[in-house]
């Protein structure tokens, strides 16, 4: 059975006018998925902002949240409760919140190294002091 690519024809072997004109489909496709996705996202926030209502404020409440309590509070009260739990997921989902995960511990340990470059220091003995400081940072952080 043919996978039925022997019938495309390269970009390069095609007429000028027509890459000229298949690039500016995808140029117009990619522009209509970015205003889609900030659509979606503005969207979103303006519900994570609303008022929370019934069981999400009670639950808020009744763990003592303060002042306006909004989607987004009880999302993440949600979260939390989930973790509490057992959920491992959430748990590193509330470790990537909180940048105590190991991708923001590695990415602070690479910062300060081109930091320490920048400088014309000796990266290697405070590259492994900074090393010590954010890995007992995170064994200790959670």
């Amino acid at each position: 059975m043919s996978g039925g690519h022997e019938n495309l024809v390269p970009l390069p072997e095609r007429s000028k006018e027509r890459q000229r004109e298949i690039r500016s489909m995808g140029g117009k496709a990619s522009g209509e998925a970015r205003r889609r996705k900030k659509s979606m996202k503005q969207k979103l926030q303006a519900i994570l902002e609303l008022p929370a209502q019934g069981e999400d404020y009670d639950a808020a409440a009744a763990m003592g949240v303060d002042g306006d309590i909004d989607n987004e509070i009880a999302m993440l009260i949600g979260l939390y409760l989930k973790a509490k739990a057992g959920d491992v997921a959430a748990v590193k989902e509330i470790r990537s919140i909180l940048g105590k995960d190991a991708a923001s511990a590695e990415l602070a340990l690479r910062q300060k190294e081109l930091a320490l470059k920048e400088a014309g220091k000796d990266t290697s003995t405070a590259v492994l002091e900074k090393l010590d400081e954010v890995l007992g940072g995170i064994k200790s952080g959670f």
